[in-house]
């Protein structure tokens, strides 16, 4: 079987499409298929780490996205029954799905906006909002193969493998971690500022961040012992086993920590992370502070100083957390289905 995915990364995205791709990918490499991730903005890092888990990249050079479609279609053109062409792109649509020659493949699309339609497959959908209806009934065919809610969250597979520590619900460890994307760095810095506080002096606090978000708050580092900022390619699971609370976006690290029976407190850096935010807030499994623009760095230590006070509110975070992941297995072996026709 031949897997193809067509999904892009950059500064203004951030690198979750990609990251979501590569666990499908990963999925169908160990069943011993064939997997291309295709896409720009995928940095040489990135590429080499993807090639490390034997997973084919292939750069899309610059191009209007009008365009993209014709040159996909070289590397699909030759897709056969039973192969897989997956999407996740927030740009490309039923239009784009029409246009591109995919021979006798399948096509899979990755989503969690439900506001452009589909002419796909199957549709894998891991929010919150799904859990209450079907947004897709009028956007993909009939027939179409729907894969729905925090269950079939694609995270690797080192966390399923990871068993939750038993955690009191007090904190004396905090992991800051906001993924990849443009607002990422001044994010950072706010949350920075807002934990060099004397109230808090009692913590150890890791920043995870790239070298360059973790030059902005150099000052920070040095000024507070307790402060420390570590590079991203690091063990995740180990890294989340040791907190006893992230400071974090709403993202696809979300479902890492919930497996994991992490709590955090999560902020809102762009708009495709608010209904998880709401709905997981609502749902007791997170603590939402909302969107960064305007967020005070008074409200971000009021709110840890809150829990810092308050271990059975952490414990019933972490609970509500886990309970959202219920029937994660079963999820798991119906995604992983998807690969499994004959070589």
């Amino acid at each position: 079987m031949t897997v193809l995915m067509r999904t892009d990364a950059g500064a203004e995205i951030g690198s979750g499409h990609v990251a979501r791709c590569a666990v499908l990918g990963q999925m169908a490499v160990s069943r011993g298929h064939s997997v291309k991730i295709v896409g720009s903005g995928i940095s040489p890092e990135l590429a080499t780490w993807l090639q490390g888990q034997g997973l084919d990249v292939v750069p899309r050079p610059p191009m209007p996205l009008e365009a993209d479609s014709s040159w996909t279609s070289r590397l699909t053109q030759d897709l056969r029954s039973g192969d897989w062409l997956v999407v996740d792109h927030y740009g490309l649509d039923a239009s784009w799905e029409r246009s591109v020659d995919r021979g006798s493949g399948r096509l899979l699309v990755i989503d969690d906006l439900a506001n452009r339609p589909h002419v796909c497959d199957a549709l894998l959908d891991v929010g919150m909002h799904v859990l209450d209806g079907n947004p897709y009934a009028h956007l993909v065919p009939d027939n179409a193969q729907l894969f729905f809610g925090p269950g079939y969250a694609l995270v690797r597979e080192e966390f399923d493998k990871e068993r939750p520590r038993q955690r009191s619900g007090a904190i004396s460890r905090i992991l800051v971690y906001l993924g990849g994307g443009s607002n990422s760095g001044a994010a950072l810095q706010k949350i920075a500022s807002a934990l060099e506080s004397p109230d808090l002096k009692s913590l150890s606090i890791v920043f995870l961040a790239s070298p360059s978000d973790l030059q902005g708050i150099s000052t920070f580092l040095e000024r507070n012992p307790e402060f420390e900022g570590i590079s991203p390619m690091v063990d995740m699971p180990e890294l989340l086993d040791w907190a006893d609370l992230v400071v974090g976006t709403c993202g696809t690290s979300t479902w890492e920590r919930l497996l994991l029976g992490v709590p955090s407190v999560c902020l809102i850096t762009a708009e495709n992370q608010r209904p998880d935010a709401e709905l997981l807030a609502t749902a007791g499994a997170i603590v939402n502070l909302g969107d960064l623009d305007g967020l005070k760095e008074s409200d971000i230590r009021k709110e840890i100083a809150g829990l810092l006070e308050s271990p059975s509110s952490v414990r019933a975070i972490l609970e509500a957390g886990q309970c959202v992941m219920e029937g994660r297995a079963d999820a798991k072996r119906q995604l992983f289905g998807l690969f499994a026709a004959p070589l």
